[in-house]
């Protein structure tokens, strides 16, 4: 039987990293299979596996990988598989993420990104050609919901599910246009703001009356309040008078000054006495229950009131 002769048919030269193994072609001398050296393998292994034990390095081509990391030619970290305190399968990529591919699929509820700015239209950190850009919210069996750029209108546009795109603001971020605007909450301009309607806009919706006195008007409040009460100017004649310094008017007049406003007082009235003027300075009012009284100061007035004497108020009485 031809015998092997390993020292004569193989000559081995020294070099590292090499495995002895059996052709498969068979020699013509001796029948048999020839032995020959090669290179470390998957393929020498075929069907079976390699067990390289913890702590060791296999390197395979352009990579290595020890325990859980894999690196690069360079040595670089690229993705590390994740274990303790991860869920099953969790790997991490150490550089960029490159997908060359149409579409990438997520199978996670919610999707948490740590940056706070997202680059759209990027191939790296390049701005490519301009182009619409945006989040596109799938919704089964209605219209999708988008938040889209619209390069051709070089503003932000808006589609609630209508299938129809609506500016909300310009490229100058000069406003909002197009759809209604419901439940904003407060919202404070800038100092030196202004407001500017266009082809007859309005502001609707005020309250009836203001909070405060900051605060804007409405229609209702101007004409039902600030015009009735600039046209709430009558005459009255006292109804008692008592010497010698007071007459009283079965009226009020505190209440016809409008919410906001200061209450009504003596600079809102005239007063005669007898068709004679009352000089200003020298008459006081006060209201008790529902009279108007009127002081007079006898003494700076130089005279005094008979319970005869015709006294007339011209002014905002609320009768």
């Amino acid at each position: 039987m031809p015998l092997i002769d390993p020292i004569r048919q193989l000559k081995p030269a020294p070099s590292s990293s090499r495995v002895l193994q059996s052709s498969v072609l068979t020699s013509s001398d001796t029948g048999l299979p020839t032995l020959q050296w090669g290179q470390v393998g998957l393929e020498v292994l075929g069907t079976g596996s390699i067990d390289m034990g913890s702590g060791t390095t296999l390197s395979t081509g352009y990579i290595n990988m020890y325990n859980n990391i894999i690196r690069n030619s360079l040595s670089d970290t690229s993705i590390q598989l994740l274990v303790d305190g991860y869920a099953s399968g969790s790997v991490k990529v150490w550089g960029d993420l490159v997908v060359e591919g149409s579409q990438s699929i997520q199978n996670t509820v919610t999707f948490a990104v740590e940056d706070s700015i997202l680059d759209l239209n990027f191939s790296g950190s390049t701005a490519l050609a301009a182009q619409d850009s945006g989040l596109n919210v799938g919704r089964n069996g209605l219209n999708n919901a988008r938040l889209l750029w619209d390069e051709s209108e070089t503003s932000w546009m808006v589609d609630k599910g209508t299938g129809t795109l609506q500016t909300i603001g310009g490229a100058t971020g000069s406003g909002f246009l197009g759809s209604t605007n419901t439940n904003m909450s407060s919202s404070t301009m800038l100092e030196g703001a202004n407001l500017t309607f266009e082809g007859g806009g309005e502001v609707q919706g005020l309250p009836g009356t203001p909070s405060t006195g900051s605060a804007a008007v409405s229609y209702t409040f101007v004409s039902e309040s600030l015009f009735s009460y600039a046209r709430n100017t009558t005459s009255k004649k006292a109804d008692t008078v008592t010497a010698p310094s007071t007459a009283s008017f079965n009226s009020v007049y505190t209440a016809s000054a409008p919410d906001g406003f200061s209450s009504t007082n003596k600079d809102d009235f005239l007063f005669f006495i007898n068709g004679q003027y009352m000089e200003h300075e020298a008459v006081t009012i006060r209201q008790e229950d529902s009279n108007l009284k009127l002081y007079i100061d006898s003494a700076s007035l130089g005279m005094e009131f008979d319970a005869d004497d015709e006294i007339v108020g011209w002014g905002k009485f609320t009768i």
